[in-house]
């Protein structure tokens, strides 16, 4: 038996040396394996019953797109990899991702399958490349099961609403600015002052497109304000228009009482929450103007917030009801190339609550406009010389 020892260790070895040269044993392989950039875990987003895929900007919460390009190209981790372009070649767009399963009105314990196709020829021609993908392995999948839906939010849109006002002749109605409910999917809020917006805003995150949900009332106009009077308002749109983010509206319809606007005649009528809202505005609409070409953001300073009212005149078409106020913000900063003062107004007749805040700032935008001055006081005096009643004066803010 002995002798027959030798031969077969030597035959083994050899026969091991030979797998070792043919299977690379000891280093690791060359090819990159499209299965191991599935996640184990994707996120589901809206409610039980109406919910879908986290997908992500580009698919990146459901294939590790990034982790493929890095290790397709021998990313070290840190390194600013992007599967971006690469000799002419765009990565990403050779990446194919799909799902199978009823999106959009999934439920908890569903089943989806992601199916990933990739062009190997392609994306094994990055530059840099020191791992490929099989020319032959152009099509992965994987199933997921559906959990962690919510049950669907109920909330009263009525909630928003400020204040229903009589206002020369109509009936508009005001929205919380700081109205706002965290969804399974978004946020509800109310529109913010000096948007284009009025009502309600829907959303899925900060950068997507605010979907507008109007409030309207039953009647837009009366001859008169009537104390006590009410009007029915209605929710423009269907109690479970937006599911798909996680909520159901409890009431389509709901009666207010109309209040009256009343129009300033001084300054210390507005409430200070409702110049805060209009100095914050302003400041972030100033930086549009002292913003160079090149990107630079240069100082611009606050001098004042100012009351301009111009009183009720009369004419052929007899005495004016109300007098018109306005407010207007100075600062001062470099403005066309040069050292001056730069006003920004807000032209539309100010109407206040009967708590002092202005109501209907949504109306606003579209009506701001902005001259310069040498100086405070030549804008203190821009209306010398004017055939009109109007006053300015310096807010105490």
């Amino acid at each position: 038996m002995k002798k027959f020892i030798k031969p077969f260790i030597a035959v083994c070895l050899s026969a091991a040396i030979t797998a070792m040269i043919f299977t690379g044993c000891g280093k690791s392989s060359k090819y990159i394996n499209l299965e191991d950039y599935f996640y184990d875990s994707i996120t589901f987003v809206g409610t039980d019953g109406h919910g879908t895929i986290d997908f992500g900007k580009d698919e990146e919460n459901v294939y590790n797109i990034q982790g493929l390009y890095n290790d397709m190209v021998g990313a070290q981790e840190g390194a600013k990899a992007s599967a971006g372009l690469a000799d002419g070649i765009t990565f990403i767009d050779n990446i194919d991702i799909e799902e199978e399963g009823n999106l959009g009105s999934l439920k908890n314990g569903d089943e989806v399958e992601i199916i990933v196709t990739v062009v190997p020829s392609k994306l094994n021609a990055v530059q840099g490349v020191i791992k490929t993908i099989k020319e032959d392995e152009t099509r992965v999948t994987r199933k997921y099961t559906v959990s962690g839906l919510e049950e669907e939010k109920e909330v009263n849109a009525f909630d928003a609403v400020a204040g229903v006002y009589y206002v020369d002749g109509h009936i508009k109605v005001d929205t919380k600015a700081d109205y706002s409910v965290d969804l399974a999917k978004g946020k509800l809020r109310g529109a913010k002052p000096f948007s284009v917006y009025q009502g309600l805003i829907i959303e899925e995150n900060e950068e997507s497109l605010p979907e507008n949900i109007p409030i309207n009332t039953d009647i837009t106009s009366a001859d008169s304000f009537q104390k006590g009077m009410k009007v029915n308002l209605e929710l423009g749109c269907e109690l479970d228009a937006y599911n798909k983010y996680g909520i159901v509206f409890s009431s389509k319809t709901q009666e207010f009482e109309v209040k009256e606007a009343v129009y300033p005649t001084k300054p210390d009528q507005i409430s200070k929450a409702s110049l805060d809202t209009i100095k914050a505005y302003t400041d972030e609409v100033i930086k549009e103007f002292t913003t160079d070409s090149s990107g630079v953001e240069h100082e611009a300073q606050f001098v004042g917030m100012y009351f301009e009212y111009e009183k009720p005149s009369d004419s052929i078409f007899g005495k004016e009801e109300h007098g018109e106020a306005k407010i207007t913000a100075l600062y001062s900063g470099i403005f066309g190339g040069k050292q001056q003062f730069r006003t920004l107004e807000i032209h539309d007749d100010i109407m206040l609550d009967e708590n002092g805040n202005i109501i209907l700032l949504a109306m606003f935008n579209s009506s701001l406009g902005y001259r310069d001055y040498d100086s405070e006081k030549d804008y203190l005096s821009r209306y010398d010389g004017y055939l009109t009643e109007t006053t300015i004066t310096k807010i105490n803010y």
